[in-house]
């Protein structure tokens, strides 16, 4: 798979920055900015469909990026098999980054480890996870990301590979490291760093791999190695595929129990709420989601020509649905710019996209979150915020590096 290279990135940062000057929505939010919520405005105020100067046709309209994200004529792949979205490491995304049999075959191999049954059983344990990690903090003040939720996804996904000491010591250090994939490029630095830590799980899951061949379980790992020796999996595709479980397994995890519980404290009587009912949580969760959609825009590919909201796309053409303004739509929601963890049911918001690339831990996450919620509404009624929370630099992901609270 073709890398990015330094100066394909200074190229590509140059063009951002003259279209952005020249008002292209696209290009501006394509900067990461921090408030991006104006520029899926204006992006709306161009109807269900705006081409822009980048070459990609863009919408926040819901009902269109349904459709698309629905219709397998798009994808991810270009008709070279060339990802449509550049690579700035070594990272295989397989599972996310196929189309049609081979995206279907690495789909089937992952989801038994994601099921309903498999997910519902995480409950009790997710409530001693976060129990345990209040326990270790000073409640009075700690850090809610890096104290709290960083650890939360991370530690489920080292319960489903059932990772041994000394492996998960390490595990725990590299899965979380790894997420920064998706933050603004600021150096090489940046990209040698989460390379480092993409290697180390290379390394670590090639061990892993050997240890289950001497040590097989009932284990994700142990299951993985036999739909290898049947012919079903590849030794590559099985590491990029345990890489990708730690990595999407926890950005939205950690992104939406960030983002929400600090919504909800700066809007005071959502949280007082919540503490004055903790089942309130699942709500809390979705209005979190759409309110904040930790992944904020997606892309795909159309694989031949096709007609969308009376635009005619050809082949080859990129098409991005920017999420967040998606959740936002006011054709969809009352009062969409309102949070409310009270909001009546709704059609679902996009935030864990749609069609055959939906989510597979989409549930897992949810219930994560929704755990989460319960716990520090419970234990931790009096929670605030106690300083500015650092907030992470992408125009992908939504989320926050730090957010110091007190209860």
């Amino acid at each position: 798979m073709p890398v990015q290279t330094a100066q394909d990135m200074n190229t590509q940062m140059r063009v951002l920055w003259t279209l952005g000057e020249l008002g292209d929505p696209l290009a501006l939010l394509l900067r990461g900015p921090e408030d991006p919520y104006p520029l899926y405005e204006r992006v709306r105020d161009r109807g269900p469909l705006y081409f822009s100067e980048l070459g990609a046709w863009v919408t926040v309209d819901h009902a269109t990026a349904s459709t698309v994200l629905r219709d397998r004529r798009f994808g991810v792949l270009k008709s070279d098999g060339v990802p449509i979205s550049p690579t700035i490491t070594s990272f295989d995304n397989s599972m996310l980054g196929a189309d049609g049999a081979d995206h279907a075959r690495l789909r089937r191999l992952a989801a038994p480890f994601l099921s309903p049954k498999v997910i519902a059983g995480f409950r009790d344990r997710l409530v001693g996870v976060c129990d345990q990690l209040l326990d270790r903090v000073d409640t009075a003040n700690f850090d809610l990301m890096t104290d709290f939720a960083d650890l939360i996804p991370v530690t489920v996904v080292a319960t489903i590979f059932d990772i041994p000491e000394p492996f998960l010591s390490r595990y725990l250090i590299h899965g979380p490291a790894f997420g920064r994939i998706f933050d603004e490029i600021t150096s090489l630095d940046h990209i040698r760093s989460v390379q480092a830590s993409l290697d180390a799980l290379d390394t670590l899951f090639t061990e892993l791999m050997e240890y289950r061949i001497a040590h097989p379980g009932d284990d994700a790992i142990s299951r993985l190695l036999t739909a290898r020796g049947e012919g079903r999996l590849s030794t590559h595709e099985m590491i990029s595929m345990c890489q990708l479980l730690t990595l999407a397994g926890a950005e939205s995890t950690v992104n939406v129990i960030g983002v929400g519980v600090r919504t909800m404290l700066e809007q005071r009587e959502q949280w007082q709420r919540l503490v004055a009912d903790p089942d309130l949580a699942p709500g809390a969760v979705q209005e979190s989601l759409r309110f904040e959609a930790p992944v904020q825009q997606s892309s795909r590919v159309s694989a031949v020509d096709v007609e969308v909201a009376g635009r005619r796309i050809p082949a080859d053409t990129a098409f991005v649905v920017l999420t967040a303004g998606c959740n936002r739509d006011p054709q969809v929601w009352d009062e969409p710019n309102r949070f409310d963890i009270t909001r009546p049911t709704t059609p679902d918001n996009l935030s864990f996209s749609g069609g055959s690339h939906y989510c597979l831990g989409a549930p897992l996450a949810r219930l994560e979150a929704d755990v989460a919620f319960r716990v520090l509404a419970t234990r931790l009624p009096n929670l605030h915020q106690t300083g500015p929370a650092d907030r992470r630099r992408s125009a992908i992901i939504r989320g926050l590096r730090h957010l110091p609270v007190g209860g």
